[in-house]
């Protein structure tokens, strides 16, 4: 039995990553399981997650056998790649031994049909060389001896589509890349954005290797949730029901990203169409109602001539916007000369803050009453108040994905090579009296029908110049 060696035998290495990962689904599931439901099984978790043992997907012996695996891939495919190579470099078919082919030990799988025929040597050149099937074409001579000597001529098909059995292989060592760089620099985590208030942090779902900071807040810290580097802003968010019904249909968030307190980047984020910043993925998951509303107001910029611009405001929410900064401090519902009343704190830069009342159904109460101030403000008299909402985003950060994504390509484009455009051979060999045809394929089950058919196509043109040829058998030879 052949010694199997550990260094560019990916088996071995594919055993060791199947079982890694067979234990690593067991400990996680049995990591979960309920008190109530298993105590032992909850017990054994507990000790698996106090000896890190509960995440192996994300430990150092994991990503250990990742890189044997790649190792042996890489091995693997450096040992076979030269041959290959040579093969494609090479333009000729191997001349095939008819005698071998006929009954003596074989080393390889063919299909072959023997004809008896009284056609002469040059006929029967021609009679190949001018066949111009798409599957037969260009045949060569490979073998040529003169006289009654054995002529033959071979036909390649799919020449490059040899290589496809090391495809797979390559992708698989792409998609082990990917897999390590996710391990290391990749993210995956959750983070709620209320309407209209700023947030910069994120909870982690997987283990963290990023150079983020641990979440802190009044001296104290909070594991598993960390800054994200900015902040980000959920000013608007519109929801588009079935008709009929109060099933939401999409929903689509509007979002600011701050940076040292100044907006960088917005999207619109919607339900299946996600947005990256800085290399950071953001996907709209779920809504929530907060129980809470919002200020809709409507602003005027003197200055700028600029009237009526809407402004949707949380309570007790400070809020920077271009050349203010303003807060909502309460809201009362008023009577009924005077509607809905705010007060707001305002402070224009490099002015002292300010305190004064809104008043719905004043809506020149603001601008009678604050002449000096460059943006005077009053609440929108057709929509008061909106429900406050939250969505729920998850954010992903994944290096790997264009790795594993051009592995998983190459691993199908090597199948599909395989299965629809093999690699096979043609030769057509002609003695005194015989002929004989033979076909080799990487994909043999899917290529005898075709040999059949070609072997019929080639008796019958045979049978033009021939009237007497004579099939004498089509079999496949195997080891």
């Amino acid at each position: 039995m052949e010694k199997l060696k550990i260094i560019g035998h990916p088996r071995l290495a594919f055993i060791c990553a199947l079982v890694w990962v067979l234990f690593a689904l067991f400990t996680t599931t049995i990591g979960g399981a309920s008190i109530h439901f298993a105590p032992m099984a909850y017990q054994l978790g507990y000790f698996l997650k106090v000896s890190g043992l509960d995440d192996l997907f994300h430990s150092m012996g994991f990503i250990f056998v990742l890189l044997v695996l790649l190792v042996n891939l890489f091995v693997f495919l450096c040992n076979h790649f030269p041959h290959f190579w040579k093969f494609l470099k090479s333009s000729s078919a191997p001349v095939i031994q008819t005698k071998q082919m006929m009954g003596v030990k074989k080393q390889e799988k063919y299909f072959y049909a023997q004809f008896q025929t009284q056609m002469g040597r040059e006929e029967f050149r021609d009679l190949v060389r001018k066949w111009n099937w798409s599957e037969v074409r260009n045949a060569q001579a490979i073998r040529d001896e003169g006289g009654l000597n054995e002529l033959q001529l071979a036909v390649q098909k799919f020449r490059i589509s040899a290589i496809s059995p090391l495809l797979p292989y390559l992708g698989m060592s792409l998609m082990i890349v990917g897999f390590v760089l996710q391990n290391f620099y990749g993210f995956r985590g959750k983070m709620i954005a209320d309407q209209g208030i700023k947030t910069d942090y994120v909870e982690s779902m997987t283990s963290v290797r990023q150079n983020w900071s641990t979440l802190s807040r009044f001296g104290q810290s909070f594991p598993g949730f960390y800054h994200l580097g900015f902040e980000i802003e959920n000013n608007q968010m519109d929801l588009e029901y079935y008709p009929g019904t109060q099933v939401v249909r999409k929903v689509s968030s509007s979002i600011d990203f701050y940076q040292s307190g100044s907006i960088f980047a917005s999207h619109q984020i919607e339900s299946g169409h996600p947005v990256y910043v800085k290399g950071v993925g953001f996907f709209q998951t779920q809504i929530e109602d907060t129980g809470q509303l919002n200020l809709n107001l409507l602003v005027t910029d003197k200055v700028n001539e600029v009237r009526d611009q809407s402004l949707t405001l949380a309570t007790r929410t400070l809020t920077e916007l271009n050349g203010f900064s303003l807060k909502v401090l309460e809201v009362l519902d008023g009577d009924e000369n005077l509607g809905l009343t705010a007060r707001l704190q305002y402070q224009e830069k490099g002015r002292a803050a300010e305190e004064f009342w809104i008043f719905q159904k004043r809506p020149g109460y603001d601008l009678a009453h604050r002449k000096s101030s460059r943006f005077v403000f009053m609440i929108n008299p057709k929509n008061p108040q909106s429900k406050r909402l939250s969505t729920a985003l998850m954010v992903v950060k994944d290096p790997g994905l264009f790795w594993v994504a051009t592995g998983a390509m190459v691993c199908v484009l090597g199948l599909f090579l395989q299965i629809f455009f093999p690699f096979r051979r043609y030769w057509f060999v002609w003695t005194s009296g015989k002929v004989l045809v033979a076909g080799w394929c990487e994909n043999h089950f899917f290529f005898r029908k075709k040999f059949e058919k070609i072997a019929q196509r080639w008796v019958n043109r045979l049978g033009e110049k021939d009237p007497h040829v004579k099939a004498i058998k089509l079999e496949v030879l195997t080891e």
